[in-house]
């Protein structure tokens, strides 16, 4: 029996469509731009709130909806924009000359970026079905990102003093950011050191927002690892007769991103093994006919897993179609489980993304196993990233 959801209403999925091509353009820019992509999902909350009141609607869930819509635009911006301008700065990719028309260079690379976006888009959406309940009911991620633009909507329908709180707040963010980039007042950054150990303070609200969202012992961890890479670093630099080696201190920097990055890997890896093993000993349970526990309840809806096989399907054959070859794309298919697993909980806990981490950790691992072409390359980061983006 087919359910209707009540909130996938014509409007939002109207409002959606304009929102996320105006959401992509300019984030696409932005992004560009500044070499970095901040999250759209509290404005396009705000400006779907906005249009919505406009027709007369007010319902959170039918907002959702068409906010989601727009920032998945932006996401899927993100995830092409940090990967595939490496195609023209290596030379694989050629500009062209500036005579040429603009509309006979998209002619020649619009069809192989926009399969690069279907696949990365399939598969992130097949896999925001998967982790969505092992996330947010299950670990209980905190979202930050997420709660900022639910607690947006909240405060706009109710009104009252929560709303002005809400407003003064945005406007007393907006305002020191504007002094921060736009005036020069105060830098974005503060730097100092206390007995040889350096100190660095981003000055950004949002990154106080975010800090109160996740909680202090979420952030503890963030403070944790920098303190171990630092004290670790001073008592080698400062204490030891090895800060006479000639570079030293270089390559502890490049030792500290390995390590870190391994230990990233790592846990995904062990996460996603627990996720695989989980998942088979519930259905274990399940066949057996043993009692279903809270953990098998909040699986997902039955029908959910077939869909999803189905979207991975046509992503693989859509990433075979960019002329990648079969063992390559299925290692990609692979390394986007592992990657968009670790993006979302990554999100979750920090309201930071980084996919295009991701996309190289993924593009490194594949052509470590089979020979892929410096082209494909790029493309399986640029799938891995969109992937990722769009997952979270």
């Amino acid at each position: 029996m087919n359910r209707k959801i009540p909130h996938l209403t014509w409007r939002a999925i109207l409002l959606a469509i304009p929102g996320s091509i105006l959401i992509t353009a300019s984030s696409t820019y932005v992004a560009l731009h500044a070499s970095a992509l901040p999250w759209p999902t509290i404005f396009v909350a705000v400006l779907s709130f906005a249009f919505m009141r406009l027709l007369g609607k007010s319902d959170i869930n039918e907002i959702n909806v068409a906010a989601t819509g727009m920032s998945a635009g932006a996401m899927v911006a993100g995830g092409l924009v940090f990967t595939l301008p490496g195609l023209f700065i290596s030379g694989l990719w050629e500009v062209g000359d500036k005579t040429v028309p603009a509309q006979t260079f998209i002619k020649q690379r619009f069809p192989v970026v926009l399969l690069i976006a279907l696949a990365g888009v399939m598969l992130g959406t097949a896999l925001c079905w998967l982790l969505r309940k092992r996330n947010i009911e299950q670990q209980e991620l905190p979202y930050p990102i997420g709660k900022a633009a639910a607690s947006t909507l909240s405060a706009g329908k109710a009104g009252g003093s929560q709303a002005l709180v809400l407003v003064i707040t945005l406007a007393a963010a907006a305002v020191l950011t504007l002094m921060r980039d736009q005036f020069g007042l105060f830098p974005a950054m503060v730097s100092f050191s206390i007995v040889a150990i350096p100190f660095t303070f981003s000055m950004s609200p949002m990154a106080v927002g975010i800090g109160g969202m996740i909680g202090f012992s979420s952030t503890l961890y963030w403070v944790l690892g920098a303190a171990i890479t630092t004290i670790a670093r001073f008592i080698i630099t400062e204490t030891t007769l090895l800060r006479l080696i000639p570079g030293l201190v270089d390559k502890i920097g490049e030792w500290n991103f390995t390590v870190a990055i391994a230990l990233m890997v790592g846990s995904g890896a062990g996460t996603l093994l627990n996720f695989i093993f989980g998942s088979y000993r519930k259905r274990r349970r399940s066949s057996s006919g043993r009692t279903r526990t809270k953990a098998f309840r909040v699986t997902a809806p039955k029908g959910i897993g077939l869909f999803s096989l189905i979207l991975v399907a046509v992503a693989f054959v859509i990433t075979i179609l960019t002329g990648m070859k079969v063992i390559p794309a299925l290692l990609t298919m692979a390394g986007v489980l592992f990657a968009a697993l670790m993006s979302s909980i990554i999100t979750g806990q920090t309201g930071i993304n980084p996919m295009e981490i991701f996309g190289i950790i993924v593009l490194l691992a594949v052509r470590a196993l089979v020979n892929v072409s410096a082209e494909h390359a790029f493309f399986i980061a640029a799938i891995v990233a969109v992937a990722c983006g769009y997952a979270g």
